[in-house]
Parts: C-alpha cells; sequence; structure tokens
C-alpha cells in the first residue's frame, strides 16, 4: 500500500499517474 501514497502525492503533479493509479488501485482492491 505504501507504492500506492508515494504516486498518489506525485499524481499531484501529473495527473497521468494519478488516473492510472486510481484504475489500479480499484482492481487491486477487487
Amino acid at each position: 500500500v505504501w507504492p500506492y501514497r508515494i504516486i498518489y502525492q506525485y499524481s499531484e503533479n501529473d495527473k497521468t499517474i494519478f488516473i492510472n493509479i486510481i484504475q489500479y488501485r480499484q482492481s487491486a482492491y477487487k
């Protein structure tokens, strides 16, 4: 879960990564 938090903060500057992380997080949660 820590990797998501690091990318989450990084996404603040990169909206593209943010969208990728959101989709990845949903997949991981499911």
